[in-house]
């Protein structure tokens, strides 16, 4: 994600998800967000000062490194499997879990695992 898809108003920051479609941020998300933005890290060096990424890496014009990112996630103690499958088990309750599997590329093994886990098979 790259930090112009972040835009601030006086309501809090929002995130852009397309042209026309922003999505507000909730607190405490809000805050951490606004502090990130203010001093992104990685920017101290001459050939990184533009990097357009809300997460820059550490070579030039990159992004943070997938796993770089997933390694600091877990040293805080955050369940990214967790993260990953609540999210997507509320999304099987409301949608039959075939269509889900399309829309994010997903196998249908694995969305109709995530519905039977939620109680709700779509049968």
């Amino acid at each position: 994600m790259k930090s112009t898809d972040v835009i601030l108003t006086p309501d809090g920051p929002r995130l852009s998800l397309g042209e026309e479609h922003t999505a507000p941020v909730p607190e405490p998300f809000a805050s951490l967000l606004t502090r990130h933005l203010a001093s992104r890290p990685n920017m101290r060096t001459g050939s990184s000062s533009g990097s357009p990424w809300l997460f820059p890496g550490y070579r030039v014009g990159q992004h943070i490194h997938p796993n770089t990112l997933m390694m600091r996630l877990r040293e805080i103690g955050i369940d990214l499997l967790g993260a990953r499958n609540a999210p997507l088990r509320g999304l099987v309750k409301e949608v039959p879990a075939p269509l889900v599997a399309e829309m994010l590329g997903f196998s249908y093994q694995v969305t109709q695992k995530h519905a039977a886990a939620a109680a709700e098979p779509w049968s």
